[in-house]
């Protein structure tokens, strides 16, 4: 019976101890992978501050753009060629028929 007893806890400890140390690497990769994880997360932060500045500024010069006065001379000199071409075809359709 004592036998039984001891092999037993012996088989008991050793399970434990198995278990601990499963448990001990599994951490220390964890540990590891949350700390690549926060590098890469740090990286990702300033690339997308990097992304950030760069929309900016191209947000204040399409803001400059739309305030400018030659946007709009464009803008109605275009609609005007427009309108010349689209009469133009107008008048050659109709006068093919």
């Amino acid at each position: 019976m004592n036998n039984v007893l001891l092999i037993c806890i012996v088989v008991i400890t050793a399970s434990i101890v198995v278990a601990v140390v499963f448990l001990v690497r599994t951490l220390i990769q964890v540990r590891k992978t949350a700390r690549e994880a926060e590098m890469l997360l740090n990286s990702v932060n300033y690339e997308a501050n990097k992304v950030k500045t760069f929309t900016d500024n191209v947000m204040g010069f399409v803001e400059i753009l739309m305030n400018s006065p030659w946007l709009r001379v464009g803008t109605a000199a275009s609609s005007i060629v427009g309108g010349i071409f689209t009469a133009l075809k107008r008048k050659k359709a109709a006068s093919e028929k």
